[in-house]
């Protein structure tokens, strides 16, 4: 994921004209027989005929075929002047949405990645941790922290990293699938894969619906790789009346790879989130909320992922 930088080079070519006049019966002559500078003596012009051939002459040189190597100063293929066209338009177009700071962007994916990797160091199920599912390979763990709620969870797939990955990586597909969401829009993107999403969820009964404006990339850790999201700020994305602003702390699924077992599996993933869901709902609703919730994403997310791939 990034983006594609467009650079326009415009070049300009410019023409000094000598004044010069030539006789009527030079004009006539091929162009391997060099242009006089000069009139011959015997024929005496009035001024005003004078001024007429240099015009004549000026047209006759801006119309011959150059000697030598020619260049298309009027580049007549159409291909060429679309794309000039379409550079022209990329050099005056302004940037949509809004900009971020970068390294703030980073800063805040810098500090959600560390927090995460000592997440992940730590047994699934930490100090103070209540089991919320142990059954059909899934084991979800949930506690209450300063910031909200964390989960973890762990389960094996038979897909890789980057198959999981891409898949997720598809903001745009992901409203089709998943039927919790409302809407899913990528913001901003910055090389070499950072990307600004505000997704919109659904009103579910008794309870607001939420959204939540994030930052995303992924990042190699300890024996896989991490899709790390955590919360950003944007003035021109604030919260609305109309849904609850979730903040995020840091939220992401490690994928490490494991020799492929008899059910094809072939990676272990463990999912890690810290979260402030937002508004006035008890927190234990949301943590058996959210830990049924899982197991039935894990599986669309598979199934999607084998109708892709063909399997």
């Amino acid at each position: 994921m990034g983006n594609a930088v467009s650079e326009t080079c415009v070049w300009c070519f410019t023409s000094q004209e000598e004044d010069s006049s030539l006789p009527e019966n030079e004009l006539q002559e091929t162009n391997t027989t060099p242009l006089l500078l000069s009139q011959p003596k015997a024929q005496t012009k009035p001024l005003s005929s004078v001024r007429e051939e240099r015009k004549s002459v000026t047209s006759v040189e801006l119309n011959e075929t150059p000697r030598g190597t020619s260049f298309d100063t009027k580049n007549t293929d159409p291909l060429q002047e679309e794309k000039k066209s379409v550079a022209l338009v990329e050099l005056n177009e302004k940037p949509k949405g809004p900009s971020f700071d970068v390294e703030l962007l980073v800063s805040l994916l810098d500090k959600a990645t560390t927090e995460f990797v000592q997440h992940l160091e730590l047994p699934l199920q930490e100090e103070g941790s209540q089991e919320m599912m142990n059954k059909d390979g899934f084991l979800i763990y949930s506690k209450e922290v300063p910031e909200g709620i964390m989960m973890k969870a762990q389960w094996l797939m038979p897909y890789a990293a980057k198959e999981f990955f891409e898949f997720l990586g598809n903001a745009e597909d992901r409203c089709r699938w998943d039927k919790s969401l409302e809407s899913v829009s990528i913001i901003a993107k910055y090389p070499p894969d950072i990307v600004v999403t505000h997704s919109k969820f659904k009103k579910v009964p008794m309870i607001s619906p939420r959204d939540v404006l994030l930052v995303s990339r992924v990042v190699k850790a300890l024996n896989g790789s991490v899709i790390i999201n955590t919360s950003c700020e944007h003035g021109e994305l604030e919260p609305t009346e109309s849904f609850v602003r979730a903040t995020v702390k840091l939220s992401g699924y490690y994928v490490e790879t494991i020799p492929t077992d008899e059910a094809g599996n072939k990676s272990r993933v463990v999912y890690i989130n810290i979260a402030n869901f937002g508004g006035k709902v008890p927190k234990s609703i949301i943590k058996s909320t959210s830990a049924k919730h899982i197991p039935g994403f894990v599986k669309k997310v598979h199934s999607e992922i084998a109708l892709i791939m063909g399997k």
